[in-house]
């Protein structure tokens, strides 16, 4: 009597089958040991490493491993962190993972990056190297973190902005674009010395090339003012003495700012608006009617 074939697992025989077997085993050992490693006590080595790169005082409440796309993902929450300066910046959650870049060939990391923060949240691509870079977005972030005051003397924002960011630190400075667009905050400019409500506030910028940054569309809405702006920021060894070249137009859309901007020397016609230009420095900027466009302020 011929001996009974017994069909192979799974379809499956030979090679084959053992190679099956030997992918099942790593997969259940990685598992098993992304589920049962005590990562907690790799926070110490991690916030020390951090702390090292950066000058920052770092906290870390978790940190644990997972998986994305198919490539393990650190995941840390309840991160604190103090820079030298005093700011301070909470994470509920950060999270690491190595990203599919033709980089890693050119011996530049590439990382995808998720950070959650009451201040807003991030998500995109950093790649390391000499010029590091960033593509990705930011989402309701708040405009309050823009160090605006050391950079323009009198300038603040208010209010959440969501971005999109190509951005690379190369030697000679920042390249590439930026798009941003605000809504339901405040401006104080040096012209304007109080804070303008707006309900939305939107731009593109490009960084680097012959100019620090090229200002090709800037536009404010808000109940007071009316704002449209062009124009570029030249190079300059400190931020401050960045030459302005800019042409704006303002639209006052109630007495009061009006009376604020005639007392600053802003030309405005009948109907409350005024083309300038806008020269001097980032730190000093100097706003002069352009000749035709309005009666004496």
């Amino acid at each position: 009597m011929a001996a009974a074939e017994v069909a192979p697992l799974f379809g499956l025989s030979g090679v084959r089958r053992a190679l099956a077997i030997g992918v099942a085993a790593v997969a259940l050992t990685s598992f098993f040991l992304i589920v049962g490693f005590p990562y907690d006590r790799l926070a110490p080595r991690a916030t020390a490493a951090i702390e090292s790169a950066t000058g920052a005082r770092v906290a870390i409440g978790r940190l644990g491993l997972g998986v994305a796309w198919f490539a393990p993902q650190l995941r840390a929450a309840d991160v604190d962190v103090t820079w030298p300066g005093g700011v301070h910046v909470s994470f509920e959650g950060v999270r690491v993972h190595p990203a599919w870049s033709l980089s890693w060939l050119r011996g530049k990391p590439a990382l995808v990056v998720a950070l959650r923060s009451p201040l807003g949240e991030l998500d995109g691509t950093v790649v390391g190297g000499a010029a590091p870079s960033f593509d990705g977005e930011l989402r309701n972030v708040s405009l309050a973190l823009l160090p605006l005051q050391d950079l323009a003397a009198g300038t603040q924002l208010d209010g959440r902005v969501d971005a999109q960011l190509d951005v690379q630190m190369a030697e000679a400075g920042p390249q590439g674009t930026v798009h941003f667009d605000a809504k339901q905050g405040s401006l104080t400019l040096p012209v304007i010395p109080i804070g303008v409500p707006f309900d939305s506030l939107r731009g593109d910028v490009t960084l680097g090339g012959e100019m620090l940054a090229t200002l090709s569309a800037f536009e404010l809405a808000g109940p007071l003012v009316g704002l449209t702006a062009s124009g570029t920021i030249g190079h300059s060894p400190a931020l401050p003495l960045a030459p302005l070249a800019l042409s704006a137009r303002i639209e006052a859309r109630e007495p009061t700012v009006r009376s604020m901007l005639q007392s600053q020397g802003v030309a405005l016609d009948a109907s409350g608006a005024a083309a300038v230009e806008i020269s001097g420095t980032l730190g000093s900027p100097k706003i002069v009617p352009v000749r035709g466009s309005g009666r004496a302020g």
